[in-house]
């Protein structure tokens, strides 16, 4: 799966186990809701400053969004389902 598209996934998440609906959270760390829901479908490829204002934002470190990522990434390659759910979508 793309890498743009787990960051994304996991973005959402975040953000919806939160409490947050993208124009919330997008007012809240000073970006565009449009460009927040691009980053949340893997459309953006996003800047170290933007996920920073991201994390920072949504009071989650960087580090550990990296390591779900990870975590998705090695599931993908020993064939486990990549689709982890936290919330409905």
């Amino acid at each position: 799966m793309d890498i743009r598209i787990l960051l994304g996934k996991t973005i959402r998440n975040y953000r919806i186990s939160l409490g947050y609906s993208q124009e919330q959270c997008a007012d809240m760390i000073g970006i565009d809701r449009t460009y927040l829901g691009g980053v949340e479908r893997g459309e953006r490829n996003i800047s170290i400053v933007n996920l920073h204002k991201i994390s920072l934002g949504m009071g989650i470190p960087m580090s550990e969004m990296f390591k779900k990522i990870e975590d998705q990434i090695q599931k993908q390659q020993i064939g486990y389902n990549t689709e982890e759910k936290w919330v409905h979508e």
